[in-house]
C-alpha cells in the first residue's frame, strides 16, 4: 500500500485502515473477540482483500485454541 497523505484517501479507505490497525492491536494484546469483530467488519467492507481474510482466519484459529 502506498503511503499517501490522509487528505487524499476516501473516508472508506481511512476506516478500513483503522479497522486493520485496531484488529492487529487487539490481536497482539490477546483481545481475540475484539480483533475478530474489527477484522470481520474489514473483510465485509473489503471482500476482495486476501490479506484481510487471512488475518481474520488467523485470529479465528487463535480464538479456537483458547
Amino acid at each position: 500500500m502506498d503511503i499517501e497523505p490522509v487528505a487524499r484517501r476516501s473516508p472508506a479507505e481511512i476506516i478500513r485502515a483503522l479497522r486493520l490497525l485496531l484488529g492487529s492491536i487487539y490481536a497482539k494484546a490477546g483481545m481475540i473477540v475484539e480483533a475478530e469483530r474489527e477484522l470481520r467488519e474489514l473483510v465485509k467492507s473489503n471482500p476482495e482483500s486476501d490479506f484481510a481474510r487471512r488475518l481474520l482466519d488467523e485470529v479465528i484459529e487463535a480464538h479456537r485454541k483458547k
